[in-house]
């Protein structure tokens, strides 16, 4: 019986230390907006690099919905095993935070935080036919006539959506906002002048703006992009204290086990600094940040914060 016992013991020790294959199956990544987008290019180049690096299928699914907060539900809920991760960004888990008052998901406690994918400025644009070629005529323009003008978004909660209720405190205007289900659908009504302004990612408007279908006025950084050096930004442009940015991360369910958590991040930070990868994505006006997990947890929790306060300042709510 005691050397039964040994054995038995011995064998319980070894099961436990032993590492579990990780990954056995494909693997579901959650983009949160419509095919086409910024979140669609990053979500399948990172999708194609990881199906390379670890053998599995990724299937990049797209579930677009209320400025992203639809799909990242949907990850928040999913099973914490390393086989749903989620396109995390600024407007899933931080402004879209700041301005409901009911969320389905908490962004800090219901997900462990994998890393940083990139952050990038916003370009302010125009159809190409509006009266104003510069952000001072705009602003002129919206004080003629206030509340005439419309801004599309990628949806309620989204980064547009911040970044345009907080024009409209700093600049001292009126519009009236229109939410999308995406970036792509509010780019082909702004090109038809259905609404007269937007915010988004410089990837998503570079080809419309070098088309001449819409005019770049602004960009919301805190320096000109590199992108767009002719362009200012908000500042300069005589909009004190406006600067906003987009990011995206790679997040997973809590209680994912952290060991897979720290492969997804030695994954995530491989690709990141592939030279190839990395002048596809920064010469589309993208600044790579490889962090750890930890000090992506610590970001998300700081831009919540962030946002809460701009929130306030500009009293967005939405019910």
């Amino acid at each position: 019986m005691r050397i039964f016992l040994l054995v038995l013991f011995a064998a319980a020790a070894a099961n436990a230390g032993a590492q579990v294959a990780y990954p056995v199956k494909p693997i579901r990544l959650i983009v949160t907006f419509t095919p086409g987008g910024t979140a669609d290019l990053l979500g399948r180049t990172l999708g194609q690099e990881l199906a390379q690096r670890t053998g599995q299928t990724v299937v990049v699914d797209n579930k677009a919905g209320a400025g992203g907060v639809l799909g990242s539900d949907l990850a928040a809920k999913a099973a914490p095993d390393g086989y749903t991760l989620v396109l995390s960004n600024a407007a899933s888990h931080a402004s879209a935070t700041a301005i409901n008052k009911y969320m389905p998901y908490d962004p800090e406690r219901d997900f462990a935080h994998i890393g940083v994918v990139c952050v990038m400025p916003q370009t302010f644009v125009v159809p190409r036919d509006f009266p104003a070629n510069t952000l001072e005529g705009f602003v002129a323009e919206a004080k003629r006539a206030p509340g005439k003008l419309n801004f599309g978004t990628a949806g309620i909660g989204s980064m547009g959506h911040f970044a345009g209720e907080l024009m409209k405190v700093s600049a001292g205007i009126d519009m009236r906002h229109v939410p999308y289900k995406g970036t792509a659908p509010a780019n082909i009504d702004l090109i038809a002048n259905r609404v007269q302004a937007m915010f988004q990612n410089g990837p998503e408007a570079v080809a419309h703006i070098r088309a001449g279908s819409i005019k770049l006025l602004a960009v919301t950084g805190d320096k000109r992009s590199p992108q767009f050096p002719d362009t200012p930004t908000f500042i300069e442009a005589g909009v004190p204290g406006f600067v906003t940015y987009s990011w995206y991360g790679l997040s997973a369910p809590r209680g994912t086990p952290p060991a897979i958590v720290a492969t997804l991040n030695r994954q995530l930070n491989d690709i990141l600094s592939q030279p190839a990868i990395n002048k596809r994505l920064t010469d589309l006006g993208l600044e790579l940040r490889p962090v750890s997990s930890a000090e992506f947890t610590r970001f998300v929790a700081a831009e919540i914060k962030k946002f809460q306060d701009v929130a306030r300042r500009a009293k967005i709510a939405v019910d």
